[in-house]
């Protein structure tokens, strides 16, 4: 009678700070305890966990030290590291005590927790519910994991208040292990208001990014937020102009409609004081959520700085279909590290990807040039400064 033996379940990466549990199949007499085993796989001689758990459930949950409970007896003390492989080995003790064969050994990981996160959401107020302004959202997700563990998968679902699906993005693969993942989620209505015209953050939206890693570590952020389109604003990329009649002029390429500044009001300045472009730093956004007018041909220069890889610059669309984008990213070589800008612009059936040439990776400036004549785009970018007459503060 060939002798049974039980078998683990396999086993997905886990933080060796946080533990997990282990599950098995085991088709002898009933289970009233069992004992799981861990070696390094590297050093199988070296035992960093051996403990045994009085009860009949296929499982077993990691103890992290010792429990003092009655129904464990640990041999060892609990020695899992993050960064490192191990392989694991349960036996099974049935109601006649009898010690089952040991299973096959499953090999596993460690890795610390990664830092997964929406990073796009900057308004964020009570209950932690973030308001935008916009019913198109480019989200970004960080995620960065110290061991350099990388994804093997990830998707996007967005829910209703009532915790309904209402739509979810294609699964995206892989990534690196300091990476921002991005989805440009559309079409989403404005969050309905109270009886007294107020909004109702009960109403809220709620996106979730789901993700696992290569070796299975389970991985999800979710933000609750609203959308609003409020009035007023702010101006941008203006020139200002005293008159004698004591009134100012105010010049500029955009006729703005409306816009919100999530933060501080804080402008750049010439070597004659005057403001000639908003500093959109320290995490400052600028969004025109009822559109504005460009007459061509048209061009935009801005500065900037501190850029985080993946972060779109600017985003511009209009009813008909048509929309640009400038994002900055980073490309990795095994010794060095290139940072460049893309832009892609869609004109009815027609796409358009330009890209920069290779910069340094600079924590100082870099001077953006976007034009449009003609049916063609022009993207040009000069590292650290470079605009005649204004003073970036470096």
């Amino acid at each position: 009678m060939p002798e049974i033996r039980p078998t683990l379940n396999k086993i997905s990466a886990f933080d060796a700070a946080k533990g997990s549990t282990v599950t098995f199949s085991w088709t002898g007499p009933q289970a009233q305890k069992n004992r799981l085993v861990i070696k390094e796989y590297d050093s199988p001689n070296r035992i960093v966990y051996d403990c045994t758990q009085k009860t009949m459930a296929l499982k077993h949950t990691l103890h992290l030290t010792e429990a003092g409970e009655e129904n464990i007896s640990q041999n060892v003390p609990y020695g899992l590291k993050n960064g490192k492989r191990y392989l694991a080995t349960v036996y099974i003790y049935d109601i006649y005590n009898q010690e089952s064969l040991p299973s096959r050994e499953a090999a596993f990981y460690c890795f610390g927790t990664p830092f997964f996160s929406f990073v796009n959401f900057t308004s964020i107020g009570a209950d932690n519910i973030a308001r935008v302004s916009t019913n198109s959202i480019y989200l970004n997700v960080r995620y960065a994991q110290n061991d350099g563990e990388t994804l093997q998968e990830y998707r996007f679902r967005l829910f209703d208040h009532q915790g309904r699906e209402l739509l979810s993005s294609r699964t995206f693969y892989g990534s690196t292990a300091d990476d921002t993942l991005q989805w440009t989620l559309g079409g989403v209505t404005d969050t309905d208001k109270t009886t007294n015209g107020e909004l109702n953050y009960a109403n809220a939206y709620k996106i979730v990014c789901e993700a696992v890693t290569a070796h299975g570590m389970a991985l999800s952020t979710a933000q609750n937020f609203v959308v609003q389109k409020d009035t007023g604003g702010v101006g941008a990329l203006l020139t200002l102009e005293s008159l004698p009649d004591n009134t100012i002029s105010i010049s500029s390429h955009f006729k703005i409609t409306n816009a919100i500044l999530n933060g501080e009001e804080v402008y750049l300045y010439d070597k004659e004081n005057q403001p000639y472009a908003i500093d959109l730093t320290e995490n400052r956004s600028l969004s025109y959520f009822d559109g504005f007018v460009v007459k061509e041909p048209w061009e935009i220069s801005a500065v900037a700085g501190k850029c985080q890889p993946g972060s779109v610059l600017l985003r511009c669309t209009n009813n008909q279909g048509e929309e640009f984008s400038l994002s900055y990213h980073v490309r990795r070589y095994p010794s060095v590290k290139k940072a460049y800008f893309l832009l892609e612009a869609t004109r009815q059936t027609t796409r358009f990807l330009l890209r920069s040439d290779y910069l340094p990776v600079s924590d100082q400036w870099y001077v953006l040039y976007l034009s449009y004549e003609n049916g063609y785009y022009t993207l040009k970018v000069n590292e650290k400064g470079g605009v005649p007459g204004y003073d970036h503060g470096i």
